[in-house]
């Protein structure tokens, strides 16, 4: 098994997408419990830990370049690293968001703008259809997920009686999915 992983890790330092997928799978449970621990209480009012997964997911495959290990152990310590600093991050964000909040309510309320330009609705239709090309490109569990829980808003229990998933599982793979489809969206604004 860890002959495999580590094939596997070195694959994925090459870009090989089945590769890294293989490889988190693996060590989901290692990385579950990670961030469960990581979590504060604070922060789990605010974030849920799939929610820090799916972030953390979508650095793991923008930099798995950038990796030097070669083994499980040094893959999941490097994981970590960038949870922590996701977790960071996060901390940082809500803690000015509560600023900004204690300021807004001194603040006189702001109008909503009620016209939209026409190029502020030709660019929302240019993205709808870059997100469309992008989720087309995605395997098919991946879209699959998307499509049942993002877009028609069913819930994991009747998404696992279709799929034959657990809950679990379809929360890992909800956040595999969306990291590679926030990868694909990068890459074609990229150009690539």
């Amino acid at each position: 098994m860890t002959d495999d992983l580590r094939a596997d890790i070195a694959r994925a330092r090459r870009g090989e997408r089945d590769a890294l997928d293989r490889v988190l799978t693996a060590i989901q449970t290692r990385l579950l419990a990670a961030a469960s621990n990581r979590l504060g209480g604070a922060l789990r009012a605010r974030m849920a830990t799939s929610d820090l997964l799916q972030t953390t997911y979508v650095d793991v495959v923008r930099s798995i370049g950038e990796f030097r290990g070669d083994d499980p152990d040094t893959f999941v310590a490097w994981i970590s690293r960038i949870m922590e600093n996701n977790l960071r991050d996060r901390a940082r964000f809500y803690s000015r968001q509560r600023r900004a909040a204690e300021q807004d309510r001194e603040a006189p309320p702001e109008l909503p703008a009620t016209d939209r330009s026409p190029s502020a609705a030709a660019m929302q239709i240019e993205n709808l259809a870059a997100v469309g090309r992008a989720l087309a490109e995605l395997p098919g569990d991946q879209r699959r997920i998307i499509q049942l829980r993002l877009i028609e808003g069913r819930d994991y229990d009747e998404i696992g009686a279709l799929l034959g998933r657990s809950p679990g599982a379809l929360r890992m793979l909800l956040s595999r999915a969306r990291a590679a489809l926030t990868l694909r969206l990068d890459q074609s604004n990229d150009g690539g």
